[in-house]
């Protein structure tokens, strides 16, 4: 049997896709919910049960008992708690590392978890660092619970990477993530036109969490001005009420509530684009693999333009590793 963690929409994804890369069978789905209606409608959309063999809906809520009652669920369905494989994107998450404790994995498989991947796989795993992640009361309360502390988190020998970044490796087994079943999926070939308006790809940390709202609306109004046929703006599914009343005023942007991810979104929609702008995110990465007739171009932000420094300079880092092209916008 084969068990698979998701906590977002591109996890889920990257599910489907490791399903089939590994050629899995008797496969056990868990869905985290999400916080927002926008990310639990996305997830529906891309969920088909006939596909797995259970799915098991995880509540974010009490986070021990329901992931007490997790483990005694997958232990109903597979008693013997062994497992081909386990997939996973949040590497550093607790509740990872209680279901790694419990359960007896002979391939333990990292899926991308956005360009967190990237930090976590250079900065944690290759250096083989130890992390802890326990606290007395709570592992005194699982142990009642009859359940296994979280693990001491570091890469074991069973450790693979499936990414779709352009991660490299001598240490650990890295896979490619192509997105073959949703290249299949989707009419990808339609959605490109020259004549057509540009796209643009919401941040999720904007305002007080990350970029200068100012600076924000700045920049849309530039590139508004570049590409006089307009915007279609993609909000991230996090993005808040106040952000999203600010960008609708803006003229010529068209403020796009998704029901989907974008990836989906653009081919079952019929969208046409001419161009697709973001700020390094790994939805820009994704749409470049998938949609290769598209233009897709990372836009370089001045760490001075962030509320928080730190945000600025870390997507500097990640923007040199995910190696898009440049946008050629003028000052903003």
């Amino acid at each position: 049997m084969n068990l698979f963690l998701s906590t977002s929409p591109l996890q889920l994804i990257c599910c489907i896709e490791a399903k089939r890369f590994y050629n899995t069978k008797n496969n056990i789905l868990i869905l985290r919910e999400e916080r927002s209606s926008a990310g639990n409608e996305q997830i529906n959309k891309l969920l088909d049960k006939s596909e797995w063999d259970s799915v098991l809906i995880l509540k974010r809520n009490s986070k021990i008992w329901n992931t007490a009652r997790l483990v005694h669920k997958i232990k109903s369905l597979n008693p013997s708690l062994q497992f081909e494989h386990f997939f996973f994107a949040d590497y550093l998450a607790w509740r990872t590392n209680v279901l790694l404790a419990n359960i007896q994995a002979s391939n333990e498989v990292m899926l991308d978890d956005g360009t967190n991947t990237i930090s976590t796989f250079k900065t944690l795993i290759e250096t083989e660092q130890h992390v802890y992640r326990n606290k007395r009361s709570r592992d005194i309360l699982m142990s009642a619970l009859g359940i296994k502390k979280a693990r001491v988190i570091y890469p074991r020998k069973t450790f693979r990477l499936f990414t779709f970044f352009n991660l490299v490796s001598k240490k650990f087994p890295i896979d490619r993530n192509d997105f073959i079943t949703l290249k299949e999926r989707l009419n990808i070939n339609y959605c490109y036109s020259e004549t057509a308006p540009v796209g643009f790809i919401g941040q999720g940390l904007v305002g007080s969490r990350g970029m200068k709202i100012t600076e924000y609306c700045n920049l849309l109004k530039t590139i508004v001005k570049k590409h006089p046929r307009g915007l279609i703006y993609f909000p991230h599914r996090s993005e808040t009420k106040d952000v999203e009343n600010i960008v609708r005023s803006i003229v010529g942007v068209n403020y796009r509530k998704t029901s989907s991810p974008i990836e989906f979104e653009i081919s079952n929609e019929e969208i046409k684009l001419s161009t697709i702008y973001g700020i390094t995110s790994a939805a820009s990465f994704t749409l470049s693999k998938i949609y290769t007739n598209i233009p897709i171009y990372d836009i370089e932000v001045p760490i001075e333009k962030y509320e928080m420094p730190l945000l600025g300079e870390t997507l500097e880092s990640l923007r040199k590793e995910i190696g898009l092209p440049y946008a050629e916008l003028p000052d903003w």
